[in-house]
């Protein structure tokens, strides 16, 4: 587990004069400039504010200038290595912080605790898992029910899946099959048919799995759950011994989990369960589903 938050921002500025920069933005934002006799602090000076656990400081930079947020963590690499499972990627490591790009192009940086208050006032992370968290809506529902998103599902090393998870279309999102998960991502077992290796209580818990992966899958395309309008479509399928026909029950167990995060008026759907002789990895349970998303 680690801990992660905003912590201020950075006027990043492409000036021989980082004075008359921090004049500016000074009188512009009406707080005053708080300098450092630290000579390793030269390109920065801070502005005061009464946030104290917010910093807003101008350096000089080589780029051009902008604007960027800064995320102070507990545990830099682990708090890295969450934004990449969201999208994000590295740009450059800078002493002790690292530089990354959003995926629609914003660079931001994470950098090393810098206050007492993160460990009162951070958001907590499980390392591995896109964890829910947030103010309200569906993440704190996650959060309650004391349930964690996996990162992407790992497959098998040589297998290329040339298709999106998630392919948004106007106010639609076409969700591809998943499949059960485990916390690290690993495509989760025991493996095999229903009604023969696989027992139907085993069955029942990798739908579970199954439907945690396709919301984690959700939230790192949407950005929030709290985009869903409603789930119209869920397509189960479930690998079969020869006989087995409880394909309904197995599936129940995704529907169910999507009822108790969503309620019935955002989580009611349309649902066929079938039952079919071989799944890809030789998973027990694959579900695919249909969406309307919020204007």
């Amino acid at each position: 587990m680690h801990r992660s938050r905003l912590a201020g921002l950075s006027i990043d500025c492409q000036t021989e004069d980082l004075d008359q920069a921090a004049s500016f933005w000074s009188q512009a934002l009406g707080l005053p400039i708080r300098r450092s006799s630290d000579p390793a602090e030269a390109n920065y000076i801070a502005l005061a504010n009464d946030q104290r656990d917010l910093h807003v400081e101008v350096q000089k930079v080589d780029h051009p200038s902008r604007v960027h947020l800064d995320i102070e963590a507990d545990d830099v690499e682990a708090e890295v290595a969450r934004l990449e499972r969201l999208g994000a990627t590295r740009v450059a490591k800078v002493r002790s912080w690292w530089v990354m790009a959003a995926p629609t192009g914003q660079r931001f940086c994470v950098i090393r605790q810098q206050g007492p208050g993160l460990a009162s006032h951070g958001n907590q992370w499980a390392d591995g898992a896109v964890a829910a968290a947030g103010g309200g809506g569906i993440a704190a529902r996650l959060a309650a029910l004391g349930l964690l998103l996996p990162p992407p599902v790992k497959v098998p090393d040589g297998v290329v899946l040339p298709f999106p998870w998630v392919n948004i279309q106007g106010n639609r999102a076409f969700v591809s099959g998943h499949g059960p998960q485990e916390a690290d991502g690993a495509i989760a077992g025991p493996f095999g048919q229903v009604g023969g290796a696989v027992s139907v209580a085993d069955a029942c818990q990798l739908a579970r799995k199954t439907a945690l992966g396709m919301l984690a899958s959700l939230q790192r395309a949407l950005g929030d759950l709290d985009r869903i309008q409603a789930f119209g479509r869920v397509f189960g399928m479930v690998n079969s011994a020869p006989g087995f026909g409880q394909q309904p029950v197995v599936i129940n167990s995704f529907s169910e989990l999507i009822l108790t995060v969503f309620g019935p008026e955002v989580g009611r759907h349309a649902r066929s369960a079938i039952g079919v002789a071989a799944l890809p990895f030789n998973m027990a349970v694959e579900v695919e589903a249909e969406l309307l998303l919020k204007p």
